[in-house]
């Protein structure tokens, strides 16, 4: 699969969201919080499965089944471009083409919100060693962008700002705390920052994307 991530920003929400967590500029510089936010965006986006961030898809998909449905793993698909099938490993692509609500051609239709892409026409997509080329975009334009991914990417990034501040001791005594890779140590801000990171996961757990593959 080659993904071409456009240069939208550093994650899924602002500095200025992280700014209303009580990370002011006196606690934290911008540039840093940038940082953090992209940081914490990575960190979602190896739980969910893949980045929610529009971006561009290119790959080849074995169909298992030889059924005239495909729905890919990384979705919503925001816009198809291209479909190629290949029946045989030597023979050329075939293009396929995508159906015009305005003019009725094409035998290619998709279902963007859950990353269905099904033929129309009665054919089928191939079984291995044949497989199917697709090229579209995925995720959401930034004003489209659910606002639990805003809000759970401020948090995680204003608690790991948080945890960078020096302050009272640890009343429990604990040194550090961490997500995934992440790993930084506790400053007097420790409870602020472990009821920020408290329930992320479950909070975006109803978004994670499936991979379903082929049907």
């Amino acid at each position: 699969m080659t993904v071409l991530t456009e240069d939208i920003g550093p994650g899924y929400c602002s500095v200025e969201d992280v700014r209303a967590l009580g990370i002011t500029a006196d606690i934290l510089a911008a540039s840093y919080i940038e940082v953090l936010i992209a940081r914490t965006a990575d960190l979602m986006d190896s739980y969910l499965g893949g980045t929610f961030k529009l971006h561009e898809v290119q790959e080849w998909i074995l169909s298992n089944h030889g059924t005239g449905r495909l729905i890919v793993s990384d979705y919503p698909i925001i816009e198809l471009l291209g479909v190629k099938v290949r029946y045989a490993l030597n023979e050329a692509p075939i293009e396929l083409s995508i159906f015009d609500p305005q003019t009725g051609e094409g035998v290619i239709r998709y279902k963007g919100k859950s990353g269905i892409i099904e033929r129309i026409d009665g054919g089928i997509f191939p079984e291995p060693p044949g497989a199917t080329w697709l090229h579209y975009t995925a995720g959401y334009e930034p004003e489209d962008m659910p606002g639990i991914l805003r809000d759970i990417n401020a948090r995680l990034a204003a608690a790991y700002s948080l945890m960078q501040i020096d302050g009272d001791i640890n009343p429990q005594g604990l040194s550090s705390i961490g997500e995934g890779a992440l790993s930084l140590s506790y400053g007097g801000n420790n409870q602020k920052a472990a009821a920020l990171l408290e329930g992320w996961k479950e909070a975006l757990s109803p978004i994670r994307r499936l991979s379903y593959g082929s049907l």
